[in-house]
């Protein structure tokens, strides 16, 4: 009613105070004071959580990095798990541990449609990827189960490249750093070697604690590195330009790949790579 007491604590009507269309400042004025304490003022048990706080951050960035922690959550069943601006959600049962989210990260990265091209290609024809998701299920689906219901298993070598991609992946994407052009090579078999070794030197950059800056590829009149990257710390700046040597019949190349003991890098090669790396520290 208009002549209940105004809720802002005036002791005024509420007519009188907060109903007008234009109520003094004084009466808008918050309840509630800030005062700047010294740490010998704060309660020892908040002093306490805040150390173990510090500790766990501090174990978090030794093991994976400087990057964004995992943000996600239970609700109603599900997992919800944030990535960089958006959102995966799964069963809570399927998505027990963090490689649960990775095997189901990736095709919803690449998307339904490049999903459903994919399983309609004969085995041997299909992109990198999808061998290794396929190979790496295929183990997964055939190990048995441990005494608590888990499944576990030292990963075989598809596994693995899935799981490290996937990562790598996530890693860029969560620390909004994934170039829609990056990823648009991924997608492409014929792409995807070169591609990969970029998404690998970006996600390793970001977890030693630089920021990424690419570089405008639609600029021709010059040439361009893969990306720049400045340490958060020191300032230093490292223009990246991540190579990888085509191999025939691997990671989506035609033709027949080569025996293991015929593989060669010449030391030419090796030292003008060393000397690459010299000339991009600016």
């Amino acid at each position: 009613m208009a002549d209940d007491l105004c809720t802002c604590g005036s002791g005024k009507s509420y007519k009188e105070c907060h109903g007008v269309s234009s109520p003094p400042a004084s009466h808008l004025a918050p309840t509630f004071t800030v005062q700047k304490i010294t740490e010998a003022q704060v309660p020892p048990e908040v002093l306490l959580e805040f150390q173990q706080i510090q500790l766990l951050e501090q174990e978090r960035v030794k093991k994976f990095g400087q990057v964004r922690p995992e943000i996600s959550g239970d609700f109603h069943g599900y997992k919800f798990v944030a990535v960089g601006s958006k959102v995966i959600y799964l069963p809570s049962d399927k998505c027990k541990f963090f490689t649960d989210l990775l095997i189901a990260y990736v095709p919803q990265t690449f998307g339904r449609d490049w999903f459903a091209q994919e399983i309609a290609k004969p085995a041997d024809e299909t992109h990198p990827v999808m061998q290794w998701r396929v190979k790496g299920m295929t183990f997964m689906n055939a190990q048995p189960p441990l005494a608590d219901g888990i499944y576990g298993a030292k990963p075989t070598g598809p596994l693995l490249a899935y799981l490290t991609f996937a990562y790598d992946l996530y890693i860029v994407e969560h620390n909004a750093k994934l170039d829609p052009r990056l990823m648009e090579r991924l997608k492409r078999a014929d792409q995807f070697q070169g591609a990969r070794h970029e998404l690998f030197a970006e996600a390793t950059c970001l977890r030693g604690g630089f920021d990424i800056q690419h570089e405008d590829e639609t600029d021709g009149s010059r040439r361009h590195v893969e990306f720049t990257a400045t340490h958060k710390i020191t300032g230093q700046k490292i223009s990246v330009e991540a190579k990888s040597k085509h191999r025939p019949g691997v990671l989506g190349h035609a033709g027949t790949q080569e025996p293991h003991n015929a593989l060669d890098l010449p030391s030419g090669r090796i030292g003008r790579f060393a000397q690459t790396c010299d000339a991009i520290l600016v």
